[in-house]
């Protein structure tokens, strides 16, 4: 498999990348790039209906809002993810996010995402106690015109499967 953590999958890359592993990301990456080539930059909320583009990805989506002085506020979190990692986040602020949950590197994702204006990706799982195991995750987070001074982050995660601990 081609690693493609912290970057946008190339044209060639994304060729090489077993999709079944990772449709969710794959899919919103290839839809994100078509969105900017035709905005020629960022895609803009304004210009498309966010829900019906991306209804075939809603279980597995996170909308973050960037509330300033490196504040993030989750304001959808999808089914699939809450139901993976056993609490539903929406509403959260990232950083006050309860144990066991280490926000530190989604933050430094979602940071890097607003300062550069560029898909990121990154990868992760949750672990639980108590026997329930681990889940792995790959994540791309693609940034969006909310309007014409606020960008959103649009989250996309692709699970990759269980094993118990």
């Amino acid at each position: 498999m081609v690693p493609w953590y912290d970057r946008p999958p190339d044209d060639a890359s994304l060729g090489q990348i077993d999709a079944l592993s990772h449709p969710q990301p794959i899919a919103a990456t290839a839809w994100w790039r078509r969105l900017a080539e035709a905005a020629d930059g960022l895609p803009d909320r304004r210009r498309f209906d966010l829900p019906a583009e991306i209804k075939q990805w809603l279980p597995f989506v996170m909308l973050v809002d960037p509330e300033g002085h490196g504040r993030f506020r989750i304001r959808i979190y999808g089914t699939m993810m809450a139901e993976t990692a056993g609490i539903d986040l929406t509403g959260w602020l990232i950083g006050e996010i309860p144990a066991p949950f280490d926000s530190t590197s989604g933050m430094a994702l979602l940071v890097r995402t607003i300062e550069t204006g560029q898909p990121v990706f990154g990868a992760g799982h949750y672990g639980w106690t108590g026997g329930r195991g681990n889940v792995g995750h790959e994540t791309c987070y693609l940034p969006i015109r909310k309007d014409a001074e606020r960008l959103q982050v649009l989250g996309v995660r692709g699970f990759l499967g269980a094993s118990r601990t």
